[in-house]
C-alpha cells in the first residue's frame, strides 16, 4: 500500500514540476513571493502553502493560454479570465478556512 501511495505522490510531484518548468523564472518567483505573502498573512500550514502554489501555477498556465489564444481586450478574453479567477477562488476556499480567507481579503483591501 505504501508503495502505491509513494508512486502516486511521485507522479503528482513530477507532474507539478513539469508544469512549473513551463513557466518563466520570473513568473515562478512571482508565484513563490505571492504564496509566501499568503502564508504569512493567512497563517497557512505547509500543506496549504503547497496546494496554493500548485493552484497558482495551474492558474498561470491557464491564463497564459487564454492570453495566447484570445484577442486582446476582447469580451471573450475578459470572460475567460474572469472564469479562471472564479475557478481559482473556488479552489482557494476549499484549501483554506473561512477565517484564513477573511484575513486574506482584509490584507488585499489594505494594499
Amino acid at each position: 500500500m505504501k508503495g502505491i501511495l509513494g508512486t502516486i505522490m511521485l507522479m503528482f510531484l513530477s507532474a507539478s514540476m513539469t508544469f512549473s518548468t513551463d513557466l518563466t523564472k520570473k513568473k515562478m518567483a512571482s508565484i513563490e513571493k505571492d504564496v509566501a505573502t499568503m502564508t504569512a498573512v493567512m497563517d497557512l500550514n505547509v500543506s496549504q502553502s503547497n496546494q496554493i502554489k500548485e493552484l497558482k501555477i495551474q492558474q498561470a498556465l491557464k491564463l497564459r493560454e487564454i492570453y495566447q489564444t484570445t484577442p486582446a481586450k476582447s469580451p471573450e478574453r475578459k470572460e475567460a479570465v474572469k472564469e479562471e479567477w472564479k475557478i481559482f477562488y473556488t479552489a482557494l476556499k476549499q484549501v483554506c478556512t473561512k477565517e484564513q480567507i477573511k484575513k486574506w481579503n482584509a490584507h488585499k483591501n489594505k494594499t
